[in-house]
Formats: C-alpha cells, sequence, structure tokens
C-alpha cells in the first residue's frame, strides 16, 4: 500500500478515465515536452496521476482550477 491524495491505496486499484482523442494528443504533447526538455518519458498514467494530485493540492488550499 502505498499513500495517495491523503488516503491508503492498494497497488491494485485503477481509475478508468474516458478520454477523447483530443485530450490523447494534449497528453502526447505534454509527455514529448517531458521527454525533449527534462529527459523523462512518462506513461499517460503517471502523467494524468501527477496533474491530478495537482489539483488534488489547489483544492485542498482551497482553490479552485478555474480562479
Amino acid at each position: 500500500m502505498f499513500r495517495k491524495g491523503g488516503c491508503y491505496m492498494d497497488d491494485y486499484e485503477r481509475i478508468i478515465l474516458d478520454v477523447n482523442g483530443k485530450e490523447i494528443e494534449m497528453l502526447d504533447m505534454i509527455r514529448e515536452h517531458f521527454k525533449e526538455k527534462h529527459g523523462v518519458e512518462l506513461s499517460h498514467g503517471a502523467l494524468l496521476r501527477d496533474l491530478m494530485d495537482i489539483e488534488y493540492i489547489r483544492i485542498t488550499e482551497d482553490r479552485h482550477k478555474y480562479d
């Protein structure tokens, strides 16, 4: 088990997202940036997990993503 966003999750728990083609293109563009600029290859899952962590921090700091 590992700590994720204030709760404990087993490594077999999964989140299923419905992502359209345009969103996949955006994720690919972000992944390509990290690969070229920082030499880091991220999977779609790793990138989405990091983005969700960022959003969780914004919400818990009483800020909304559209502010």
